[in-house]
């Protein structure tokens, strides 16, 4: 693994954590806070099996995406080996798709 997709694992694992921990986005353990200096090591496993659970489940929709859209992928993967850098506009003609308009809410 490299260190970029390590920093990303690491994120992702901050923000399940959270999730589950903080924000009381999990059914299992309920709509609560949790805070960490007095947790039983049972409601800490419970904790930790309900994060895996949620980024494998993020894992698998990510790789699905990868594999449904491909053909995009591989596209702008020979464009960035062909450009190094490409900007939006760029990446939209070679995918054949319009660019949407850019809304300024300010």
């Amino acid at each position: 693994m490299t260190a970029g997709a390590g920093s990303d694992f690491k994120g992702a694992t901050r923000i399940a954590y959270n999730m589950v921990a903080y924000m009381g986005m999990n059914d299992v353990l309920g709509k609560a806070v949790y805070d960490d200096s007095y947790l039983s090591s049972e409601t800490k496993t419970k904790i930790d099996e309900q994060v895996a659970i949620i980024l494998e489940q993020e894992y698998q929709n990510a790789y699905q995406m990868l594999v449904e859209h491909r053909d995009k992928l591989d596209i702008i993967a020979n464009l960035l080996l062909e450009k190094e850098v490409a900007d939006a506009s760029e990446i939209y003609a070679a995918l054949g798709m319009q660019q949407p308009d850019i809304v300024k809410l300010v």
